[in-house]
């Protein structure tokens, strides 16, 4: 961040520090594999936020239903599951932002489940 002083020129007991943090949007991106699966089959859900210094968390969803939670690495984190039922299933992931960086959400992925 970058650190502020503002005095009134008069006291030096008048003076105040401030801190400055500069944020910058993120973009979140979601992969799916595979896009069509089985009952039973383990799906990775593979997200990269496109600024790897980027910390905090993804959460993971299907619809609004929640997945998981799992911190995020060198702006990467991922999630297996194998628990998903047959049918259509909407998976969207939030990245949840630090004091630098913005939170984003990924497009949605559609993935069928036989």
């Amino acid at each position: 961040g970058l650190t502020l002083t503002a005095a009134n020129g008069n006291s030096p007991d008048a003076q105040q520090n401030f801190t400055l943090n500069i944020v910058s949007n993120t973009t979140t991106n979601l992969v799916v594999t595979p896009i069509h699966s089985n009952r039973g089959q383990l799906v990775t859900l593979t997200v990269s936020v496109n600024l790897t210094s980027a910390t905090g968390s993804i959460t993971f969803f299907d619809g609004v239903k929640l997945l998981g939670v799992e911190t995020l690495s060198n702006g990467q984190a991922t999630l297996r599951t194998d628990a998903l039922s047959v049918g259509k299933h909407f998976i969207l992931v939030s990245y949840s932002g630090d004091p630098f960086y913005l939170g984003s959400t990924s497009s949605i992925a559609i993935l069928q489940v036989k």
